[in-house]
């Protein structure tokens, strides 16, 4: 994507550079694990794609609101994906998937993972059950919204 920065501030050009490197880089990556690895028992890429979800989401959530703590930071943008995705889904689903992933590469038991736009299984079972290409859609609206109203609020 080429990106017209001649008329825009330093900051709305930093914003549209920030957003296009997300976009060709992590947002592609996601659709990747997402859409383009076949769906198995294992091996499917669900916990790199909920990984790098969910991280993705602690970055843009430090955009939104600054010094605040990395599960803080990933429930600014969690809360904002639909009404079902409650502060306490959220902690415990950080909790589960992006430390566990993170410290020990496996979710802590109990928690499950797939890609299949099941929206039966999404959230089910008191939030211990993911379908990540759900969440990933309602995360594309956040993001581009997130990006549209910064860039509107600073041509004001």
């Amino acid at each position: 994507m080429v990106i017209e920065t001649t008329s825009m501030t330093t900051y709305q050009n930093n914003l549209l550079l920030f957003k296009d490197l997300i976009d060709r880089y992590t947002i592609a990556d996601l659709r990747s694990m997402i859409y383009d690895v076949k769906i198995k028992d294992s091996g499917a890429c669900c916990y790199p794609a909920v990984q790098t979800l969910f991280s993705l989401m602690e970055l843009l959530g430090r955009l939104l609101k600054h010094n605040i703590k990395d599960t803080e930071a990933f429930l600014v943008i969690f809360k904002k994906l639909g009404p079902e995705y409650t502060r306490e889904i959220g902690t415990k689903l950080y909790d589960y998937f992006r430390n566990g992933i993170a410290h020990t590469s496996l979710a802590k038991a109990g928690v499950a993972v797939k890609k299949a736009g099941d929206s039966n299984f999404h959230l089910s079972n008191n939030g211990d059950h993911i379908d990540i290409q759900i969440m990933f859609e309602n995360f594309l609206k956040v993001f581009n919204d997130i990006f549209d109203k910064k860039l509107k609020i600073s041509r004001m």
